[in-house]
């Protein structure tokens, strides 16, 4: 476990959330629209303070919006719409890997390494999430 600023346990830092939330700003600034809902999502999960770029770019929509422009609200963020079968294995994707995290973290807590060694951590975490040895190893170095 972690702890933040305020010495409360926590899974992700305050020094992570912020680390995260400048590199979604330099995606925005290259061009990734959909960094700003990511951003958005990140300060609702992590109940952060959007950070003062966000801000004012969702003014500028609101203006547009209120000022009778066309917006697509679609571009805006960035989406680009999948088929209904592709978000669902996009998502099951996403949980897979939060299953995989998860179980890295109990792990880590009771007290395994990370280091290969006589007890892989990474082929008991596979065991346990039941997926392949090298999606944990694909997951954890992603981390």
């Amino acid at each position: 476990m972690l702890q933040n600023e305020n010495d409360a346990l926590c899974l992700v830092s305050d020094d992570q959330i912020m680390q995260k939330l400048a590199e979604e700003r330099r995606a925005f600034l290259k061009g990734d629209q959909h960094a700003l809902f990511r951003t958005l999502l990140q300060c609702a999960r992590y109940q952060a303070v959007i950070p003062r770029w966000a801000a004012d770019e969702m003014l500028r929509i609101e203006t547009a919006i209120e000022t009778g422009k066309s917006v697509d609200l679609n571009k805006c963020f960035g989406w680009k719409p999948h088929s209904k079968k592709a978000r669902y294995n996009q998502h099951n994707r996403n949980q897979r890997k939060s299953q995989i995290r998860a179980a890295l973290l109990r792990r880590r807590q009771e007290g395994a390494s990370f280091e290969r060694g006589e007890r892989d951590v990474f082929e008991l975490v596979a065991r346990d999430v039941g997926v392949p040895y090298l999606t944990v190893i694909a997951v954890y170095r992603e981390s």
